[in-house]
């Protein structure tokens, strides 16, 4: 069964490996250590999702909460979200978004760019 949790900074090669799967640069040997940095600074300091098979990560979802200049809430925007390739066209995604969409309703933000209300 899979389930959705908040990242942990454990999870921050799963992160990486998700995100090259998403089409991001793969981080050169001398630059691993670098975006592994700014991958926990960015669970430490903001929030990722991730979507989780037992003990493995399959999936996740960066979530930024951006202060707007005409809204006295802020908006959620989704930089990323991607599931592994195996476990597509099976609902991860939608479980990544309905947690998304869970996290608008217990903050009451905005949210533009994901289609959330």
């Amino acid at each position: 069964m899979i389930k959705v949790r908040r990242a942990k900074t454990k999870d921050k090669t799963a992160i990486l490996d998700l995100l090259v799967e998403l089409g991001r640069p793969v981080p050169h040997k001398s630059q691993k250590a670098l975006f592994l940095k700014l991958i926990r600074n960015y669970i430490l300091g903001k929030q990722i999702l991730v979507a989780c098979d037992k003990d493995k990560i399959v999936g996740m979802a960066s979530v930024v909460f951006i202060p707007r200049l005409n809204r006295t809430t802020p908006e959620l925007w989704i930089p990323e979200l991607v599931v592994s390739g195996q476990y597509r066209n099976k609902g991860i995604g939608k479980k990544l978004m309905s947690s998304c969409q869970k996290l608008v309703k217990k903050k009451k933000v905005f949210s533009d760019w994901t289609g959330i209300r």
